[in-house]
């Protein structure tokens, strides 16, 4: 349990974080007995909250392939007590010792690290080439393109026109990959989400709206 003062707050509130480690905040002056106290009264609340927590975490299943532009993962067990990686064309399977609990978030993270791996390999390869071959369709031009893992959007457009893009955009069907990358080449001549935006990109790329609604239906981390 993490307890914080914070002279911003005049009671304690509680929070379950997402490694379902406990954090009290609270009043400052606030003797730590207290909030151990606080959440001891609570306890039956703190302990739902980390199960649901656990199962957020668990995003990798045994025997449920992950599927990429360009290569199917699979996670299973074998005999040995170590992890590897076996590649086989565009099959790449990821094999975890015997006794080891998937579900754990050590796991989990390990799991995490080698997809992103393979899908930052595979946008290094194909979103610089597809987003060239779209730019000099429409005559448009960019500066620098970079490929992140990006939190919280799909891509961007500074305002010098270099472009990120997510390397989760592997995980997209092409016409959706298309769409995010004609939506920031728009941003070259429309910094904003204006209508002459939305115009603009209409014509570089019919049925924008309808493609923008179906990529808010995916996550992009």
């Amino acid at each position: 349990m993490h307890v914080i003062a914070d002279a911003r707050y005049r009671r304690m509130r509680m929070r379950v974080m997402p490694d379902g480690s406990v954090r009290i905040t609270v009043p400052r002056r606030t003797a730590v007995a207290h909030a151990v106290e606080f959440a001891q009264s609570h306890i039956e609340w703190i302990r739902q909250q980390q199960k649901t927590a656990r199962e957020r975490t668990v995003i990798f299943t045994a025997g449920a392939p992950i599927k990429t532009r360009c290569h199917e993962i699979t996670v299973s067990h074998h005999a040995l007590n170590t992890c590897r990686i076996v590649r086989d064309g565009a099959a790449i399977h990821i094999l975890l010792p015997e006794n080891a609990d998937i579900t754990t978030a050590a796991i989990q993270q390990k799991i995490k690290t080698i997809v992103e791996e393979v899908m930052r390999s595979e946008a290094l390869n194909y979103l610089p080439v597809r987003m060239n071959e779209l730019a000099l369709a429409f005559g448009l031009t960019f500066g620098r393109i970079t490929v992140k893992n990006i939190k919280t959007r799909w891509g961007s457009c500074s305002a010098v026109n270099n472009i990120n893009l997510n390397l989760h955009l592997m995980q997209l069907p092409d016409r959706l990959i298309d769409y995010v990358l004609l939506h920031e080449l728009a941003h070259v001549k429309e910094k904003n989400h204006s209508q002459r935006f939305w115009d603009f990109l209409e014509e570089i790329c019919p049925n924008a709206r309808q493609l923008d609604k179906e990529l808010k239906q995916y996550h992009c981390s």
